[in-house]
């Protein structure tokens, strides 16, 4: 059974949801006799309980429609996010050898997640994974109004990152990193290696002031389980430090979850559009 979540908090999710760069819950209800870690960052088969599953469910949808991506973890709208061996040393939720860099998730594609929630199953052995979380408002305030109408411009290449099965090539045509009105700035980045590439010279050195004053202003969080992190992936950049797995069993185990507002963003979208896209 899932244990109700109190109604005040599900008014504030309804009210501020679209308002503040990411939403932190503590002591939700959380599984008991949890079994291993999956071992290969897929469905976990033997898990007899859905608390998770459950709170992320309930909670999600007063923001959107859950969804998944074909190319990423196979559809799964739920996803585990555990560490693999054989990735430790990609920039992907699976790798733990290297810093993920701040990003937004999936910043290359048209049908980008709106938000994104990250629920902790399992710490980490030694509670060193954290999760990093940084504004995209107040860093822009910092970078001046110059790299702004820089940032603002159609002079960045996007490509899938790591964590997708096949990693497609840049695109074409280039974007900006922020959009929307001055007094509500959305953003699409990454500063992982190989995400995003600028076409000048200023171009990339607007996007470094971005990294510099996000990095800058970033915040640790260090999930424990029954937290929960909501991520609006325009206003908020996120990442993860380095951590050290042991492969027994017990490693690090989070649950995510892609949000749209919209699932019928373009004309000519089916009544009843997939919930995986390509």
């Amino acid at each position: 059974s899932i244990i109700p979540i109190p109604d005040e908090v599900l008014h504030f999710v309804l009210e501020t949801a679209n308002s503040p760069a990411a939403i932190y819950f503590k002591n939700l209800p959380v599984d008991e006799n949890l079994p291993n870690t999956p071992a290969d960052s897929r469905r976990a088969l033997d898990k007899t309980s859905f608390m998770s599953e459950g709170n992320m469910m309930l909670i999600g949808c007063l923001l959107g429609y859950p969804f998944g991506y074909a190319l990423e973890k196979d559809g799964e709208i739920i996803q585990n996010l555990c560490p693999l061996e054989n990735r430790r040393k990609t920039a992907s939720s699976e790798g733990f050898d290297y810093e993920l860099l701040l990003h937004t998730d999936d910043a290359f594609h048209p049908r980008r997640p709106d938000y994104l929630m990250l629920y902790c199953v399992r710490p980490d052995h030694e509670n060193e994974a954290a999760t990093l979380i940084s504004g995209i408002q107040g860093a822009l305030e910092e970078v001046g109004e110059a790299k702004r109408r820089i940032l603002r411009s159609p002079l960045y290449l996007f490509r899938a990152p790591d964590s997708w099965n096949n990693r497609v090539p840049f695109q074409n045509e280039g974007r900006p990193i922020v959009v929307g009105r001055e007094s509500s700035p959305l953003a699409m980045l990454s500063f992982n290696q190989g995400v995003v590439m600028p076409l000048s010279s200023e171009a990339e050195e607007a996007l470094n002031s971005l990294r510099d004053a996000l990095n800058e202003s970033q915040r640790l969080v260090y999930l424990k389980p029954g937290e929960l992190l909501v991520l609006n992936n325009y206003k908020s950049a996120h990442g993860r430090t380095t951590y050290k797995p042991r492969f027994d069993g017990h490693d690090r185990w989070l649950q995510r979850v892609f949000l749209l507002e919209d699932l019928w963003k373009e004309p000519g979208d089916p009544a009843f559009p997939s919930r995986v896209f390509h």
